[in-house]
């Protein structure tokens, strides 16, 4: 399709099983009941953590909150409204989708990964949210063939994506990557599992895919993805001001006729790329033009507080000297500084949409909330700590998007 016209108590791991009663019928336990004991370990997640000041930012006046800030179902809601709109002029279907075998729940993860439910004695699986969050990722070659046609919700966010084959590889569920790999697939006459036993090299009689194949396969991906961003440009440029980054689902909602889980994903999809990636070449690609390019576009509505947009008018007003280590990007550079590292910063418009669509079309907003828990508690098990990665502004968006995760489930329900 064309363009559109127009309580702050301590909760132990301990504490969280008995409340989860894992080994003890744990398929029985009230969601609300769960609920509470993920919502307690969420927001005790952040504890400790302060917002600090680097030296640049000692003397100008910190925002007390973000005034972009939006709860995400509101977000989701106006997504809605506008495709509605675009709908009726266009005669085209409402919102909806279909839960796919990716889709995490109570009754798949009992079929999937029975000994989740088992009550386990050693240290390592001690949680249940972290032995969730290890079990769902494939752990051997065999394993990741055999899965390939189960969409791979979980890591898109958390994993970087370098280039074509890492976007294919663990595409979730975007079109915009679906019709690049079909393009593969047909050249090739495989079916997904074929393409990715290729990649990993599991199946050595399959041939490795040219050069040139993927060429053609990052080309058409470039391509959507130039297109929507032309679009948004030009609208910004009317309307002289960021845009609600509902106008991301929206569009995408148009392009993809309501397949409300397509759409999610391209939305997730674009401002990762945004973020982390050259358009072009799908390579990956942390800098400042890129993180200055998303907040001249669309509005930071996730951070609690320091909201990237009011960040990057800091920097483009002579606030933060160019040799400033506020210019990095690494993830582990200058953690005390990361709340005002632009390129840290720019990575909460995609980490809170690819939580929003987790709950929108992907997992049970419980599922949500333990995924977060364990990412954000991971050092408690020998990882890294993802909270100082971040910074506790970013740490909090995602906290926020979590606990809204039943909210979320509730407008789509309603809307589809």
């Amino acid at each position: 399709m064309g363009d559109p016209k127009t309580d702050q108590r301590k909760f132990s791991r301990s504490d969280f099983l008995k409340l989860a009663g894992v080994g003890f019928g744990v398929l029985t336990i009230p969601p609300w009941l769960l609920d509470k004991g993920l919502d307690i370990g969420l927001t005790a997640t952040a504890k400790g953590m302060e917002l600090q000041i680097p030296p640049e930012f000692v003397d100008v006046k910190i925002p007390e909150r973000n005034e972009n800030y939006r709860e995400p179902e509101n977000i989701l809601l106006d997504a809605f409204d506008q495709y509605e709109s675009w709908r009726r002029k266009n005669n085209l279907p409402r919102v909806h989708y279909e839960k796919g075998k990716e889709y995490l729940s109570f009754a798949s993860l009992a079929e999937k990964f029975p000994r989740l439910f088992e009550k386990q004695e050693d240290e390592e699986l001690n949680g249940w949210d972290y032995r969730l969050y290890g079990l769902i990722m494939a752990s051997t070659e065999e394993e990741t063939v055999n899965t390939a046609d189960v969409p791979e919700i979980h890591g898109f966010s958390a994993f970087s994506q370098n280039g074509i084959v890492d976007h294919i590889f663990h595409n979730p569920g975007s079109k915009i990557i679906t019709e690049a790999e079909k393009y593969v697939l047909e050249k090739y006459g495989w079916d997904r599992k074929q393409l990715i036993s290729s990649i990993i090299r599991y199946d050595k009689n399959l041939p490795e895919v040219k050069p040139e194949d993927w060429d053609v396969a990052t080309k058409i991906a470039s391509k959507r993805l130039k297109d929507a961003l032309s679009w948004f440009e030009q609208i910004r440029e009317e309307r002289g001001e960021p845009l609600s980054v509902s106008e991301v689902i929206a569009y995408f909602l148009y392009q993809n006729e309501g397949d409300l889980k397509t759409s999610m994903w391209d939305s997730t999809l674009l401002l990762k790329v945004l973020a982390r990636n050259d358009v072009e070449t799908l390579f990956s690609n942390n800098t400042m033009e890129k993180a200055e390019k998303l907040g001249y576009l669309f509005k930071d509505e996730f951070s609690p507080r320091i909201s990237h947009n009011w960040l990057m008018e800091q920097f483009a007003q002579g606030v933060v000297p160019k040799e400033s280590v506020l210019y990095l990007g690494g993830a582990m550079d200058n953690e005390p500084g990361k709340n005002f590292m632009p390129i840290n910063k720019d990575g909460t418009y995609y980490h809170v949409m690819n939580l929003i669509t987790w709950a929108a079309v992907a997992m049970e907003p419980w599922v949500v909330k333990s995924m977060v828990t364990a990412y954000y508690n991971e050092q408690n098990f020998g990882g890294i700590d993802h909270r100082t990665e971040h910074g506790i502004d970013k740490v909090n968006a995602d906290i926020k998007a979590s606990q809204s995760a039943d909210r979320i489930k509730r407008v789509v329900e309603w809307e589809t």
